[in-house]
């Protein structure tokens, strides 16, 4: 019986982590974002360099706060993760969404950890 619950122990370390947290210290709002806007998802492609991240491609439809890029329709935004418990948005190309940004390592992220949500 202890060799069985030793195999059982060793084994679940070689097993992959799949389970992620996210630990909000505070809530991006309107108030503390860098811009905020609706828009429309283009296109969503995973970025590895410098660690693991998605650039989320958005058509703007509505700036609500920050720079308006008139020579601009679209806009770039990061997430951490696709999956709301490492700390990111679930978000699908052809949905629409309005998206809290801010700025982390000179570049516009958004996460769970502000108040982007889907709108219909």
């Amino acid at each position: 019986m202890k060799l069985l619950k030793l195999l059982f122990s060793l084994g679940t370390l070689f097993l992959p982590f799949t389970g992620y947290s996210c630990d909000c210290v505070s809530m991006v709002g309107l108030k503390e974002a860098k811009s905020v806007f609706n828009g429309k998802v283009l296109s969503v492609i995973r970025i590895e360099q410098p660690y693991i991240f998605y650039r989320v491609e958005f058509k703007v439809e509505q700036y609500i706060k920050g720079k308006k890029r008139k020579c601009h329709k679209s806009i770039k935004v990061n997430v951490p993760s696709l999956q709301e418990g490492g700390c990111g948005i679930p978000f699908k190309v052809g949905d629409k969404y309005l998206v809290y940004t801010y700025i982390e390592d000179k570049m516009l992220f958004t996460s769970n950890c502000t108040e982007t949500r889907k709108i219909e």
